[in-house]
């Protein structure tokens, strides 16, 4: 055996042990713990490290030997190597399977010397491979403990170690799992609203906030917590929702009426009704300017519904038709700073200090003291309140808002709106208010976006 071979074997485990010490980031808590998610990232690292390791017979690299099927890689043996007698068997074998009563093939192997050269290659693959279990057992051991691994690693007593051929780099995953801190339900159950509550940052692509979707369902699965397709559908129809009432949302609300055509509200999603979903926002999001959306400023309230039923504490209100009903666009913030600030503010009169006390009124007068409190801001009690009466639904009988079941108001005096400038009627092309909006099953805009006529 080449002198070279005897080097192999230290030199794969000391290669994989530095590679997995330095670059892995294994987070624990006080008391020496560590979550379930921790875990799962380091198994999920070292993979990535026996990938990275070159490997003739396979495509990605040393996986295999954190498979639990039994493969080529995980079945070497440390004290069995490969003799060039037995090259020579196999390439004859090989040779007489690929001949036929027509045709006879030559073994590709004859000569000692090239035996002897292709079990040495042989010998350094496997060798390479058992090099690499005693790396990531090395590894492994350092990162979490002793305590996690020598039940593995070490025989029943504790005091030997076990020879690598007795144990698998599955068996370390397993042992990393299951010494795990286990969460409390609480915290389970605050993960999925997390989840479900996810707020999508619409500077990025749909298909991009999908992707960050399914890592934290993933995270989330490893609890026994299965999020199926039909709640990622509501997670990502209400994102939507949210967008399409926005400013730089018009593309988007095109999309989510074409996806309300296609599906009815109690369809039951699955993972083909999902693709074909992100197929119709994908064109929105080749058309839309993503530099105009906002980016999320924290946790919003996205899918109400499912919060509200998971927590107990479900209300049927109007902001539970939207994720995002917790939030309002900018331009909103400002308009409604406006409109604030050229309210008028009620005007009340402070006492003086001679009404800081009520005079004593005679005996027998009429004389009713003044209160030094001021009144209360708000209507004056002695203001007549003129009462309206109700009006009837449609009273100008305009067609535009019969269909859409609009009241016609905006058609009497003062507004005296022309029918064929009716807010419901689908040719206006002007500025639409927001419940009318609601109505027609289109985006809203505000005034500000229209070209007014001076």
């Amino acid at each position: 055996m080449d002198a070279t071979l005897y080097e192999v074997r230290a030199a794969a485990a000391a290669r994989v042990k530095l590679a997995l010490v330095e670059n892995t980031n294994f987070t624990k808590s006080a008391d020496g713990g560590y979550s379930n998610s921790t875990a799962k990232t380091l198994i999920t690292e070292t993979n990535n490290v026996l990938a990275a390791q070159y490997c003739e017979h396979t495509n990605d690299g040393m996986t295999g030997l954190g498979e639990e099927a039994t493969n080529t890689l995980n079945s070497h043996k440390s004290n069995i190597a490969i003799t060039k007698r037995e090259v020579l068997n196999q390439s004859k074998t090989e040779a007489a399977q690929a001949s036929t009563a027509d045709i006879t093939v030559a073994p590709q192997i004859t000569t000692n010397s090239d035996a002897q050269d292709e079990a040495g290659i042989q010998n350094t693959a496997r060798l390479a491979a058992i090099g690499t279990k005693d790396g990531v057992a090395a590894a492994l051991t350092e990162i979490v403990g002793e305590h996690i691994t020598n039940p593995v690693l070490k025989t029943a007593d504790g005091n030997h170690n076990k020879i690598v051929d007795d144990w698998t780099v599955h068996q370390l995953f397993e042992a990393i799992r299951g010494g795990a801190q286990r969460p409390s339900a609480t915290s389970i159950r605050e993960q999925y609203n997390a989840v479900t509550g996810t707020t999508f940052n619409w500077k990025n692509t749909v298909a991009v906030n999908m992707d960050k979707l399914k890592v934290e369902i993933a995270n989330i699965t490893g609890f026994g917590v299965k999020v199926n397709d039909d709640i990622k559908a509501v997670i990502l129809l209400a994102n939507v929702e949210w967008a399409a009432q926005q400013t730089w949302g018009l593309e988007i609300g095109v999309a989510q009426r074409e996806i309300n055509t296609t599906y009815s509200h109690d369809h039951i999603h699955d993972a083909t009704s999902i693709k074909n979903i992100l197929k119709m926002l994908a064109k929105a999001d080749e058309a839309r300017d993503r530099m105009k959306a906002q980016a999320p400023t924290g946790f919003a309230q996205a899918v109400h519904h499912l919060q509200g039923l998971t927590q107990g504490t479900y209300e049927d209100s109007d902001a539970s038709e939207s994720g995002y009903a917790a939030y309002e666009s900018e331009e909103e913030t400002t308009r409604r700073g406006r409109t604030r600030s050229t309210s008028r503010k009620p005007r009340t009169r402070s006492p003086s200090p001679s009404m800081s006390r009520s005079p004593t009124p005679p005996p027998g007068s009429r004389y009713r003291s003044r209160s030094p409190t001021p009144p209360p801001a708000g209507r004056s009690s002695s203001r007549y309140k003129k009462r309206h009466e109700p009006k009837a639904f449609n009273a100008t009988n305009c067609k535009h808002c019969k269909k859409y079941g609009g009241n016609g108001y905006a058609h009497d005096p003062p507004k005296s709106i022309s029918h064929d400038d009716c807010f419901f009627n689908k040719k206006h092309k002007g500025w639409r208010p927001r419940p009318v909006c609601k109505m027609m099953d289109i985006a809203y805009m505000h005034g500000e976006s229209f070209q007014r006529d001076e």
